[in-house]
């Protein structure tokens, strides 16, 4: 999965987790932003430390892609 694509599929879990307050959704929508970004930068430091030390890590779990991920989300 593209870091564009997991960043889309964790803002969309907390979008649709989050009760509706108004019309336009515009709450929402920041708060499913940053909900997704706290998730990724606690998977960014609990997950990368530990597998950045392997050889050639499945790049889920490096710094690089969960950094990129968070640069996904702050584009949404």
């Amino acid at each position: 999965m593209t870091p564009k694509e997991k960043a889309e599929e964790l803002y969309n879990k907390f979008y649709s987790a989050i009760p509706r307050v108004d019309d336009d959704g515009q709450q929402e929508h920041a708060s499913a932003k940053q909900c997704a970004i706290i998730s990724v930068d606690e998977i960014g430091t609990l997950k990368a430390d530990s597998f950045d030390k392997l050889p050639n890590p499945h790049h889920y779990f490096s710094r690089n892609y969960w950094r990129e991920v968070k640069q996904e989300i702050e584009k949404l």
